[in-house]
């Protein structure tokens, strides 16, 4: 069992590990001009079945830069921040958090749905 274990946990890190890595980099790398125009991005958050998703965190980030907004009744957001190169995440309880990178540039619409989360635990019974 213990093998097995091992053998799993080698073959996992290292694409965990890539994983994690590219936004960090992105976000490193990334410096946000406070002089550009600022645009906006706005959009819909939902539930795989088109359900808006209300309170659902969107995040759009470069290097220290953060500008968060919960969308609303209707499941929508709207953040103004200067245009550039982003990394958004979307996240709600019970939901895996999505994100990916956007080039804002001028006003943009961006729909997300986001999918139920998979949820695991270990019970140890003595």
């Amino acid at each position: 069992m213990r093998l097995s274990t091992a053998v799993t946990l080698a073959c996992l890190l290292p694409a965990i590990a890539w994983a994690q890595q590219k936004p960090v980099s992105f976000l490193e790398s990334c410096r946000p001009d406070p002089a550009a125009p600022r645009v906006s991005l706005s959009g819909k958050v939902a539930d795989s079945s088109g359900a808006p998703l209300v309170g659902a965190s969107v995040a759009l980030r470069c290097g220290n830069f953060r500008q968060d907004a919960r969308t609303t009744g209707d499941g929508t957001y709207r953040i103004s921040a200067p245009a550039g190169s982003y990394l958004i995440e979307v996240n709600a309880p019970g939901f895996d958090m999505t994100a990916e990178t956007v080039q804002l540039t001028r006003p943009e619409q961006r729909d997300f749905t986001l999918q139920t989360g998979t949820f695991s635990s270990i019970i140890t019974v003595n």
